[in-house]
C-alpha cells in the first residue's frame, strides 16, 4: 500500500515500480482500477513519461465484444472501478492472470465490522477477489485511516488476507502497531506512507510550501442557532439511537447524514429537509391508500430501498457517495402510519423555518468566509497573480 500524501508523486511511483517490474520479465498483464474521471489521465501519465500503452476499457468496449474476453485482448488495462464492479464485468476479470493489480483511491473499497458480521461494499468485493487471484496488488490512497480501526484491518486484508488477521478476532492490535510504526518514520514492508514535509530535494530543501492552517472561527446567528436548535431537536424525536443490529447502523446513518448537512449550510440542511419530506409525504399517501396490514410492509419495502442506496453500472465514485447520502436522508424509521404523519409535519415546519432564514441572507459561514478573503494573506487575488480553491461538500453546498 503506498498512502503518500496527495501530490506527492503515487502515481509516478506506480509507473516507477511496473517499469522495473517489467525490466525484471515478470509481469505482462497489468490492470489498473481508478475513479472514472481519472482513467484519461492515467492512460496519459504513463504514455508520456514511461512510453506505457494502455487500452482504457469500458462498458461500450465491453459491449461491443463478439468472442472470447475483451480483457484478453489488451495486455495493459484501464477501467472504472464502478464499472469493474458488476458481477458479470468481474467475473470475466477473474479469468485473466495479471501480474500486477493497481488500484487508485483504494480507501473507496471499504469494509467494516457489524457485530459478528463484517459489511462490504461491492467496490471491496472486486478488490478482494482480484486480490485473491491475482500475482501482485498495488493500493494506492492518500488516505488510508478514516478514523476507524476496524475498517483499517479490513483494507489492510485486501493485501494479504492471511498475514493480516480478521479485526473481529484480533482485538485491532495490528491497527496501532502499523500506525505508530508510519508515525516513527518507520517502513513498513507492506505500508508506506510519506507525507510532504517529509519530502526534499537533492539538496536538502523542502519539495512543497509551507502550509499554514488556521481555523475561522464564527458566531451562529440567532436565527440559525434556532433552526440548528430544531432540527437537533427533529433528529432526536425521529431518528433516536438504536439497539443494535443492521437498523442500528442505518438510523445511524441517517443521522449523520441530516447533521452534517447542517453543519456545512443552509442550502445543503434546506434541501436535505425538503427532499425528506417530500419523500415521506409520498410515503404517507401510499399508506393511506393501502389497507392497514400492508403498513408494516411498506415501511420495511422504504426501508430496505434507502439503506441499499443506490447503485449505477458505471458512475464516479464520490457522485455516488453523495447518491447514497441523498438515499439516506429518505430513510423512514417510524413504525406507525400516525408517526409518520407527525414526522411529516414537523419536516414541512423545519424546511418553511429553513427557507425563511434563507431568505434574510444573514448566512455566518459566508460571511466568515469573505472577512478570511479580504485578510492581507489574500491580496494576491485582486490582481490576478493568484489561485484560490475552497472544497465543499455536500453538492448543495456549492
Amino acid at each position: 500500500m503506498l498512502a503518500d500524501d496527495p501530490g506527492a508523486g503515487k502515481t509516478i511511483m506506480a509507473g516507477l515500480l511496473l517499469k522495473e517490474l517489467k525490466l525484471r520479465g515478470v509481469i505482462n498483464y497489468v490492470l489498473i482500477l481508478t475513479p472514472a474521471p481519472l482513467t484519461i489521465q492515467w492512460q496519459d501519465e504513463l504514455y508520456s513519461k514511461f512510453a506505457e500503452t494502455f487500452e482504457i476499457v469500458n462498458s461500450e468496449m465491453v459491449g461491443n465484444q463478439l468472442a472470447g474476453n475483451v480483457w484478453d485482448r489488451y495486455r495493459q488495462c484501464i477501467t472504472s472501478l464502478d464499472f469493474a464492479k458488476q458481477d458479470r464485468v468481474a467475473q470475466s476479470l477473474e479469468q485473466i492472470p495479471w501480474d500486477l493489480v493497481i488500484i487508485d483511491e483504494a480507501h473507496k473499497c471499504s469494509a467494516r465490522t457489524q457485530g459478528e458480521k463484517v459489511a462490504k461494499t461491492r467496490r471491496y468485493q472486486l478488490a478482494e477477489r482480484l486480490s485473491a487471484s491475482a500475482e501482485r496488488i498495488l493500493l494506492l490512497t492518500a488516505t488510508p485511516h478514516s478514523g476507524d480501526p476496524s475498517q483499517f484491518a479490513h483494507f489492510l486484508r485486501l493485501l494479504d488476507a492471511d498475514q493480516f488477521p480478521d479485526p473481529r478476532y484480533d482485538g485491532l492490535q495490528l491497527d496501532r502497531s502499523i500506525m505508530e510504526d508510519s508515525r516513527e518514520g518507520g517502513r513498513d514492508q507492506w505500508f508506506l506512507r510519506r507525507i510532504k514535509e517529509e519530502l526534499r530535494d537533492r539538496e536538502g530543501n523542502p519539495l512543497f510550501t509551507k502550509r499554514h492552517a488556521r481555523t475561522v472561527p464564527f458566531e451562529l446567528t440567532w436565527a440559525e442557532k434556532r433552526l440548528y436548535d430544531h432540527v437537533t431537536q427533529y433528529i432526536n424525536r425521529f431518528l433516536p439511537y438504536q439497539q443494535g443490529g443492521t437498523r442500528r447502523s442505518s438510523v445511524a446513518l441517517a443521522r449523520t447524514v441530516l447533521q452534517r448537512r447542517l453543519a456545512s449550510s443552509l442550502n445543503a440542511i434546506h434541501r436535505s429537509l425538503e427532499r425528506r419530506a417530500t419523500k415521506f409525504k409520498d410515503i404517507l399517501q401510499e399508506l393511506e391508500r393501502a389497507p392497514i396490514s400492508d403498513h408494516e410492509k411498506i415501511l420495511q419495502k422504504y426501508r430496505l430501498l434507502a439503506s441499499s442506496g443506490y447503485e449505477d453500472e458505471e458512475r464516479e465514485g464520490d457522485d455516488l457517495d453523495e447518491r447514497q447520502d441523498e438515499a439516506m436522508e429518505s430513510f423512514p424509521v417510524v413504525l406507525r402510519v400516525d408517526q409518520l404523519r407527525d414526522e411529516v409535519r414537523a419536516l414541512e415546519s423545519l424546511v418553511q423555518e429553513a427557507a425563511t432564514v434563507m431568505a434574510s441572507g444573514e448566512e455566518s459561514k459566508l460571511k466568515a468566509l469573505h472577512r478570511c478573503l479580504e485578510d492581507t494573506q489574500f491580496h494576491e487575488l485582486t490582481d490576478g497573480r493568484g489561485k484560490l480553491l475552497i472544497f465543499t461538500e455536500p453538492r448543495d453546498t456549492r
